[in-house]
């Protein structure tokens, strides 16, 4: 293998992992799918990197997931001016509307949020309460 060929597919290895906690992945359609499919929460933010009260969105809800009560929760960030299609077949109207999914349904969803406290309950609404089994995994711990 040359270190050509090494680097290259070093790239391609990079681009297929998943960001880390705390970090957002540009919006991809097969990425998405298979992060519901598998059952992940999943938020979606429509996002405009000129837009001020989208900046202070994704800054609050990078720090939420980095968290460790919201590690497993995969970010992608959709870039509103080149998503027409997307945001209407979600009936996305406006710039920094956030929606979370659990288990491929739609949970949340909120626009023009950017206080910590209110995004964390919003993302609260797609995680099983603390103590309990993870989603799919049985019921509520026993105390």
């Amino acid at each position: 293998m040359t270190a050509g060929t090494t680097l290259l597919a070093g790239f391609f290895l990079a681009l297929a992992l998943p960001a880390a906690a705390g970090e957002w992945m540009s919006f991809d359609a097969d990425a998405f799918a298979e992060a519901k499919q598998a059952g992940k929460v999943v938020v979606l933010d429509f996002h405009a990197d000129w837009c001020p009260t989208c900046r202070q969105q994704k800054a609050a809800l990078g720090t939420l997931l980095k968290r460790p009560r919201f590690a497993g929760v995969v970010g992608f960030v959709v870039d509103f001016d080149r998503s027409d299609a997307l945001a209407s077949r979600l009936g996305v109207a406006n710039l920094s509307t956030v929606i979370v999914y659990r288990g491929g349904r739609e949970v949340a969803r909120s626009t023009g949020v950017t206080e910590p406290a209110r995004l964390k309950a919003l993302l609260e609404k797609a995680l099983p309460e603390e103590g309990s089994a993870p989603a799919g995994r049985g019921g509520p711990a026993r105390r």
